[in-house]
């Protein structure tokens, strides 16, 4: 955009006509120091272990582990990265004044016999690294009904996994 070469326009002119600051053009960006990117690195594993902790609990790991740092220089380093604790945001329950509140149709049913009302439940169901389900007593039904259906293999007892 900035010809330094041009004869006819200064670097001044040139800059008051693109309406930039004559400071933007001579910037040179800082690279980041090689203490940072370590830093980075160990936030980044550990956020990836604990994406709750903040930049105090973040602070706290990395002096631990041995760095002197403040919370001001976690706060930059994780902001520079893009992290952000996750946690509950405030006005969580409120729904959406677009979003459609859709009627409970059953409310003045009488149901009386079998097979006049059917439900559905649609669970998640976490698979650990190695692609195995990863078990818990209340998702036993759940994973006995797929062991039977055929669709995960049968565990080490003869039986779904997990027993």
């Amino acid at each position: 955009m900035i010809d330094a070469a041009d004869q006819n326009l200064s670097i001044s002119r040139q800059c008051r006509l693109l309406n930039i600051n004559r400071s933007t053009y001579y910037y040179k960006k800082r690279p980041i120091k090689p203490t940072d990117l370590k830093m980075m690195e160990l936030i980044d594993k550990q956020y990836l272990k604990t994406p709750t902790w903040g930049s105090r609990s973040m602070r706290n790991h990395l002096r631990r582990l041995g760095y002197k740092v403040n919370r001001k220089r976690v706060q930059r380093l994780m902001r520079l990265m893009g992290l952000e604790a996750i946690y509950p945001k405030r006005k969580t329950s409120r729904p959406h004044p677009a979003h459609k509140v859709y009627p409970y149709l059953l409310r003045n049913l009488k149901i009386d016999h079998p097979n006049q009302v059917w439900a559905a439940d649609i669970t998640y169901v976490p698979m650990s690294v190695n692609r195995h389900p990863n078990l818990t007593h209340n998702r036993r039904p759940i994973m006995t009904h797929l062991w039977v259906k055929g669709l995960i293999p049968m565990g080490p007892h003869g039986g779904p996994p997990g027993r």
